[in-house]
């Protein structure tokens, strides 16, 4: 309507600036962010590898990143780690599942001549932030539906790429022209094979691997202490016993989470306290009770 065009028309008078400013020439702030990360995410070494030499190579004039594909099993954490990496460089993070996404206009606006039309993610993002750089996560490229006349893939393949994103137009506001080459679009992805070339090919594609022991074992209180802030609760060191335990099972680290958080509660019920976590507070079909008899 009318007062979103104004809004736009006045965000579009001046320049945005770029986010994460703090980091500029403060390689010693940026060597810190980068060692948390990999402290939290041991298994994405090769993508914290690149982000650190990217931030450290435009530490001058602004982060920004080719398009990046994190590819990997389901709840491996893709999207907690760029979440993360977008708090601690105070980089605007917003994300937009793809999955089922069929018609273009979620991305790229509808325009205004049609019935509920809005402003696309892409636009209604920059207007929200008002940054150069925002870091646009886009889940499960991998799942999008195609549809032949609407096919979101087609608006994927121009935002992607730098010469067409220095002039994107969203359908809702055609007279705004934004340049959005300077976004950060980081992307997920289960099934390469899934992907088109053409989609493929505008992507730096980072494999992340299943963590080892030893990297679960570093995960693990880390997982424990976001869910302690989460629920309110004081922040206490996670027993070296369920340490070991948890890192010994083969669920992904949404399970993790899932059965830290009851075993939680079952430690309040059995002793009053939550601190007073225990192995035998997770339920694990190895310890459940088998009744055994004979029937004649």
């Amino acid at each position: 309507d009318s007062s979103v065009q104004h809004r736009v028309e006045q965000a579009a008078g001046e320049p945005f600036p770029f986010a994460g400013t703090a980091l500029k020439d403060e390689p010693a702030a940026i060597a810190q962010v980068f060692a948390t990360l990999s402290a939290e995410f041991p298994h994405f070494q090769e993508l914290t590898d690149f982000l650190h030499g990217q931030t450290m190579l435009l530490k001058a004039v602004g982060f920004s990143v080719p398009p990046v594909l994190i590819l990997g099993q389901p709840a491996i954490g893709k999207t907690h780690f760029s979440a993360r990496f977008a708090e601690l460089t105070g980089i605007p993070f917003a994300f937009k599942s793809m999955a089922g996404v069929s018609d273009a206009f979620v991305l790229t606006g509808l325009d205004p001549s049609w019935k509920n039309s809005k402003m696309g993610f892409i636009a209604s993002t920059f207007l929200r932030y008002q940054v150069a750089n925002p870091l646009i996560f886009l889940d499960e490229i991998d799942k999008i539906s195609r549809d032949r006349r609407h096919d979101p893939e087609h608006a994927l393949l121009e935002l992607l790429e730098t010469q067409t994103a220095r002039n994107f137009f969203d359908e809702h506001i055609t007279n705004v022209a934004l340049d959005i080459s300077k976004v950060s679009f980081l992307a997920t992805a289960n099934d390469l094979e899934a992907l088109s070339e053409p989609l493929r090919s505008r992507f730096l594609v980072f494999t992340i691997p299943a963590p080892d022991r030893e990297q679960r074992r570093r995960i693990v209180p880390i997982l424990h202490r976001d869910l302690l802030k989460q629920l309110g609760l004081r922040e206490t060191s996670l027993p070296t016993a369920v340490r070991d335990f948890l890192a010994e099972q083969d669920w992904d680290f949404r399970q993790v989470r899932h059965r830290l958080r009851q075993a939680l509660g079952r430690a309040c019920v059995r002793r009053g306290s939550p601190e007073a976590l225990r192995v035998d507070d997770f339920d694990t079909p190895a310890r459940r009770t088998v009744r055994m008899g004979f029937s004649l």
